[in-house]
């Protein structure tokens, strides 16, 4: 059986630079790059850089696969929206790992099957925008929750001031 590794990533928040793609241009002279993505698969070799570190420098989302059992989908997120504080009760090991930046979460949900165990005949060309709705999702219910706590973090200083004015009446 041969090698298959499939990788893709995609810049969604901001366009990636020239320099940015020349920088990935150096890892692989036969990757599709453009300013939003970088597409290669391999079948003899691997990517010729640390995924990681490039979705905490360039990129928004990640999708790999194998053919010998590894799986992983990566999402990066502002802080500003998301936190590992709001993610950490979904934690699972070796399932679901966060990864914090100065600027952003990164959520990686992992699989990790036996070789040959539900393989792929065909690429994963397509894999990564059939889950990039995730991220939408997952981006508008921390926007919503925010927007509620906001809200209720509001209605407990109005309760506060009420309560000190009531008091300095007396009414309480």
């Amino acid at each position: 059986m041969s090698e298959y590794q499939y990788y893709e990533f995609q810049a969604i928040d901001r366009p990636l630079g020239k320099d940015e793609q020349a920088t990935l241009r150096a890892c692989s002279t036969r990757a599709r790059i453009s300013a939003s993505r970088f597409v290669n698969e391999y079948h003899w070799s691997g990517l010729k850089a640390d995924p990681m570190k490039w979705m905490k420098e360039y990129f928004d989302a990640h999708v790999y696969l194998s053919n010998f059992g590894s799986r992983s989908f990566h999402l990066r997120f502002p802080l500003a929206l998301l936190t590992s504080e709001t993610t950490r009760d979904y934690e699972e090991g070796g399932t679901l790992e966060t990864r914090t930046t100065p600027t952003h979460l990164i959520l990686s949900f992992l699989c990790e099957e036996e070789s040959g165990e539900n393989s792929h005949d065909d690429d994963g060309e397509g894999l990564l925008d059939l889950l990039l709705p995730i991220r939408e999702a997952l981006s508008d219910e921390a926007k919503s929750f925010a927007r509620q706590l906001a809200e209720f973090r509001d209605l407990r200083r109005r309760r506060s001031s009420l309560i000190a004015r009531l008091d300095q009446a007396g009414l309480t």
